[in-house]
């Protein structure tokens, strides 16, 4: 379950990161695949062991997916919050109407 929902996390990420920068393909997909893999694991075992609130974990993450979108994808503090918060609550959304079994 949890590799089903990190993949399907990578490309939604992925494909919000090329249409909010436009920035070259591959170091976008290995960027979505870092970031990713660095907080859905975590944020899971989180969720489901510490804080059964998806608001405050997912808070969490944007905190932290922030600083990393910033960093790798060379953007400014302000859009690389925005992307953060449009590719979580993105992902969060399919996530919650897609369930993964």
């Amino acid at each position: 379950m949890l590799f089903t929902a990190l993949l399907a996390t990578i490309l939604l990420e992925f494909l919000l990161y090329w249409a909010f920068t436009r920035k070259d393909l591959p170091p976008l997909i290995l960027y979505s695949i870092l970031i990713n893999s660095f907080t859905l694991p975590p944020a899971t075992w989180i969720y489901q062991n510490l804080v059964p609130d998806l608001l405050m974990v997912e808070l969490g993450v944007i905190v932290v997916e922030t600083v990393l979108i910033g960093l790798l994808l060379q953007i400014p503090p302000a859009r690389a919050f925005l992307l953060s918060i449009l590719a979580n609550g993105t992902t969060a959304v399919f996530g919650l109407i897609f369930p993964f079994p």
